[in-house]
């Protein structure tokens, strides 16, 4: 008989690595309401706007067409820098569903986007924007296709 050793957990796998994403000149529309895009871990990217009157509707709660304008923003950003921060790749909205569940008036909105697929042509990204106290606020799926072939890497960049 052979003494049993013991079972040992499988080992999980490495933090994905964490990418600061440089600031380009301004980019527009999603800009000038607010739109903060912090970083790119492995397929998720992240940021965050902070609430203004200028968000808000008549009932006093932020429009749907700016968690549509920032879910938007955050999805192309996943597929943009899929290859890295140093490589930005251009990308336009084909399609893209956005369900509001959640009201808010003040306060941060983070922003999460995940590169569900990707081909050489086009993506898939999903993405939610949650209220500080984790409400989802609206979630988000979305078709891009890439418009310019990937950049070059910045010196020193990945």
């Amino acid at each position: 008989m052979t003494a049993e050793t013991p079972a040992t957990a499988p080992e999980s796998p490495p933090d994905p690595v964490v990418e600061p994403i440089p600031a380009p000149p301004s980019l527009g529309y999603q800009d000038r309401h607010g739109l903060v895009v912090v970083e790119k871990r492995g397929p998720e990217m992240f940021g965050h706007f902070d609430i203004t009157p200028d968000h808000l509707n008549r009932q006093g709660i932020v429009h749907g067409g700016v968690y549509a304008t920032m879910l938007d923003a955050i999805m192309t950003s996943a597929g943009t820098y899929a290859d890295g921060a140093a490589r930005r790749r251009p990308a336009v909205t084909v399609s893209m569903t956005v369900n509001f569940t959640g009201r808010a008036s003040e306060g941060r909105v983070a922003l999460r986007s995940r590169l569900v697929q990707r081909t050489s042509r086009s993506f898939t990204a999903e993405a939610q924007a949650t209220a500080p106290d984790g409400t989802v606020l609206a979630h988000a799926l979305g078709s891009f296709r890439y418009s310019a072939p990937p950049a070059e890497p910045a010196a020193g960049g990945a």
